[in-house]
């Protein structure tokens, strides 16, 4: 019988993720986010020690973690591994907003392209500015 606290099968987790550090929370553990994440960025727990300055470095580079899920729950993240290899095709970082929206920020040669439902924003290098939008 499930408990009342358990996810129903569409919220689990069944494989690895791969995900980054995106902050500390108010009892110095790692929170971390991956992509398909349903919520917002969630406190992990870890197979090995992760605390102090070297957390805060490996949260300040976004460093990208090897995630899997607590009884397959999503809700419940285990940081098992730090990625050694920087992601193919430059950078990308989700945050999510107050009213659940999603802000994706993609870092590559070119610049950096912040897209936020059906807009975007790019910052190209060389100084121009692209901005698309269903209303502008």
């Amino acid at each position: 019988m499930k408990q009342a606290n358990e996810p129903d099968d569409a919220e689990r987790l069944w494989d690895g993720r791969e995900g980054y550090l995106a902050g500390i929370d108010g009892e110095d553990r790692a929170v971390v986010d991956f992509e398909g994440n349903p919520a917002a960025p969630l406190a992990a727990l870890a197979t090995a020690p992760m605390r102090g300055a070297a957390l805060e470095a490996a949260v300040t580079s976004r460093q990208r973690v090897q995630l899997r899920f607590h009884d397959s729950a999503f809700h419940r993240p285990v940081i098992i591994g730090l990625s050694q290899e920087a992601p193919q095709g430059g950078a990308t970082y989700g945050l999510r907003g107050k009213a659940s929206s999603r802000l994706d920020v993609q870092e590559n040669t070119d610049g950096v392209t912040l897209r936020v439902g059906k807009a975007s924003l790019q910052v190209v290098h060389d100084g121009r500015i692209f901005l698309k939008g269903t209303y502008v």
